[in-house]
C-alpha cells in the first residue's frame, strides 16, 4: 500500500519531514488514526508541516472526492469516538489547514483535554493566522469545559485623511 511506501521511506530517512507528512497522509486516507497522529507528531517535531498560511490537502490525494471521503470517514468516527485524542489531532490539522479558526482552536483544546501531554496541538496553534495567544491554548481544567472564545483580530488602524 501507499502507506507502507512511504513509511519505508520515512524510516529509510528519519529526519525527512515532508516523509513523514506522506506518511500522515496516507495513515489518515487508510483510517489509520493512530499512525496518522504518530507520523503529523514527528513530521511537527522536524518542522515539516505548513505553517502560517492556508493550507489545501486536496490536490495530494488522487482526486478530490478521495480527501472528502475520507474527511467524511474521520468525522463519523469521531462522533462514534469523541475520546479519540489521535482523531481530534488529525481532524485539528485539517481545521487548521482550512483556515476553519474556531474549529481548530475547539479541537486543540479538546486534544488537551484528552491528552494534556501532546506537543503537537500547541504547535497547530501556531499554524493559525494570526496565531492564537498563549493564553487561549492553556490546558483545561479537569471536568471543566474548554473554553471556545476566540480573540477576534484587532481592526486595521486607521489611516489619516490626507491634508
Amino acid at each position: 500500500t501507499a502507506l507502507e511506501h512511504f513509511r519505508a521511506a520515512a524510516e529509510a530517512e528519519e529526519t525527512n519531514g515532508e516523509a513523514w507528512m506522506a506518511v500522515f497522509q496516507s495513515a489518515f486516507a487508510e483510517g489509520e488514526y493512530e499512525d496518522a497522529a504518530e507520523a503529523l507528531a514527528i513530521a511537527a517535531d522536524l518542522g515539516a508541516f505548513p505553517r502560517g498560511y492556508r493550507f489545501d490537502p486536496r490536490p495530494i490525494y488522487p482526486d478530490e472526492s478521495t480527501f472528502e471521503k475520507a474527511l467524511e470517514l474521520l468525522d463519523k468516527h469521531l462522533k462514534k469516538h469523541d475520546d479519540d485524542a489521535d482523531a481530534h489531532l488529525i481532524r485539528t490539522y485539517f481545521h487548521v489547514a482550512e483556515g476553519e479558526r474556531e474549529d481548530a482552536h475547539a479541537g486543540i483544546l479538546r486534544v488537551l483535554e484528552l491528552q494534556p501531554d501532546d506537543q503537537t496541538a500547541p504547535l497547530l496553534s501556531i499554524a493559525l493566522l494570526p496565531p492564537l495567544p498563549p493564553e487561549k491554548i492553556e490546558e483545561p481544567v479537569a471536568g471543566e469545559a474548554p473554553a471556545k472564545e476566540l480573540e477576534k483580530p484587532t481592526a486595521a488602524p486607521e489611516v489619516p485623511a490626507e491634508r
